[in-house]
């Protein structure tokens, strides 16, 4: 072809529907002229030496021209120079820009000149970001040291952001469903505890992936409603309990990318059902040790929606095991409050979750294959609860009528929530080691009824936090 003008047209460089893809080399031996056209290619979107639709120009080109890539099979990989697809022998006077997303896998490309005195006259497709340093060279002017970065797509953020909530929504403690202060019974007059207990938690999470490109906000509503179904004691002090729980929760995210400016929104729908355990030494006073298990079982319906792009929806499923213990400290006598109305109890606690929800391998419409990267992460925790407590001789007709507490916990995750996407691992940052501090209240209402509230702020690495708001019920038939 002599020349080429493209005037508000499309020109398929080759058969855009084409299931064996065989590159085609347009060559124009003069001009070319872009007039708001658009040239279609078709790319094997991968590193450097792809197969491509390729255009050379072997005269000057001009005016501006939208150019749409479709890929033709390719995975995604890290390209260093980039995939030629334009290449340009006379003036390169002509704009080439992306008429839509070009995306593998992870990777998000960009359609860009070449970045050298050989290369910026042709266009190429890139996935990389280079950063410039301040290095010296030998003739003493400054050079770039250029330290390239690959350019990862927003939805892989999504799709992290789910994997963390559907293991850790309906995570929870001992105190988060046992908020209750002593009661005494109207009719027996002994203390008691409550049987049927209601949480319901608020939540704001925000947090980077590794290279620092994918910013990821959520929030979070859970609902979850329980009773002790069996009680008993082995002596006449300790006590113990068997329960079972159920709950509901969903999860809203959004993920921006910094350097492609696109966006991705996730959602996490789903329910659990599950068994807890507890023992107390000493139930009413909450002196002493106590053990405290529960597992559930947790189902999820998921999705994704990165913009451009199809909506995806794929569901998760899964157990999560805990284990915690704990001792409680009367202090009064150490800091000399015998007579003291009020006993001030300070209760190092350690727990261990195991964390087994998954979500089969999920191939998007785009063809790039999902799948989970952080199988089993245990999430320990140490720290420790100090509270006060009305003295028994002190208690009024309802027990005690409030419990102001203070938490204090490290939390470290043995693994960072990360997903897979056509084997490129995009992973969250900043949680694997946590500091919290929670306070909050516990309080009656009147003798069969009992609620308790808390605010809890998580700060990690690289800008990662967490806050949540609980409010409980629990109420004795």
């Amino acid at each position: 072809m002599s020349k080429l003008t493209v005037d508000n047209s499309t020109v398929y460089i080759s058969r855009a529907d084409g299931k064996d893809f065989e590159p085609t080399r347009l060559t124009i031996t003069e001009n070319y002229v872009g007039n708001n056209g658009v040239l279609h290619l078709r790319t094997e979107l991968g590193d450097d030496n792809s197969a491509t639709d390729k255009v050379v120009i072997n005269g000057n080109t001009s005016g501006t021209t939208r150019v749409k890539v479709t890929n033709a099979g390719g995975s995604g990989a890290y390209t260093l120079n980039g995939i030629e697809i334009i290449s340009v022998e006379g003036e390169s006077n002509g704009e080439f820009i992306k008429d839509s997303r070009i995306f593998a896998g992870a990777y998000e490309y960009s359609l860009t000149r070449g970045n050298t005195e050989a290369t910026n006259k042709n266009w190429y497709l890139t996935n990389f970001q280079a950063t410039s340093g301040g290095e010296t060279n030998s003739g003493g002017s400054s050079a770039p040291t250029v330290a390239p970065t690959p350019v990862l797509r927003p939805e892989a953020g999504s799709y992290v952001a789910n994997l963390a909530a559907a293991n850790t929504l309906f995570v929870m403690r001992l105190n988060d469903r046992a908020g209750e202060t002593r009661y005494i019974d109207p009719v027996t007059e002994q203390e008691r505890s409550s049987r049927l207990w209601l949480r319901q938690i608020g939540g704001h999470n925000a947090w980077r992936d590794s290279n620092g490109q994918l910013r990821t906000t959520s929030h979070r509503y859970v609902s979850q409603l329980g009773a002790d179904l069996l009680t008993g004691g082995f002596t006449d002090s300790d006590s113990w309990r068997l329960g079972v729980l159920a709950g509901y929760a969903r999860d809203y995210n959004s993920t921006h990318s910094s350097v492609s400016d696109y966006r991705s929104k996730g959602s996490v729908r789903g329910y659990s059902a599950g068994l807890y355990a507890t023992w107390f030494a000493y139930d009413i006073s909450k002196k002493g040790a106590y053990i405290d298990a529960w597992a559930q079982y947790s189902w999820f319906k998921n999705s994704v929606k990165g913009d451009e792009l199809a909506y995806e929806s794929y569901s998760a499923k899964g157990a999560t095991v805990s284990l915690e213990a704990g001792y409680g400290f009367a202090l009064n006598k150490s800091f000399g409050l015998e007579a003291a109305k009020y006993t001030w109890i300070f209760q190092p606690q350690a727990q261990a979750i195991w964390m087994g929800v998954d979500h089969n391998a999920h191939t998007e419409a785009n063809g790039s294959r999902i799948e989970n990267d952080a199988n089993n992460n245990i999430q320990t925790r140490l720290g420790f609860r100090s509270f006060i407590r009305t003295q028994e001789k002190n208690s009024g007709p309802h027990g005690d009528d409030f419990e102001p507490f203070v938490e204090m916990n490290w939390i470290h995750n043995s693994k960072d929530f990360a997903v897979s996407m056509n084997g490129v691992k995009v992973e969250q940052d900043g949680a694997r080691n946590l500091g919290e501090i929670k306070l909050g209240v516990n309080g009656n209402l009147n003798p069969a009824a009992s609620v308790w509230g808390n605010v809890g702020v998580q700060l990690g690495d690289n800008g990662y936090n967490d806050t949540a708001v609980m409010v409980g019920l629990k109420y004795k038939f």
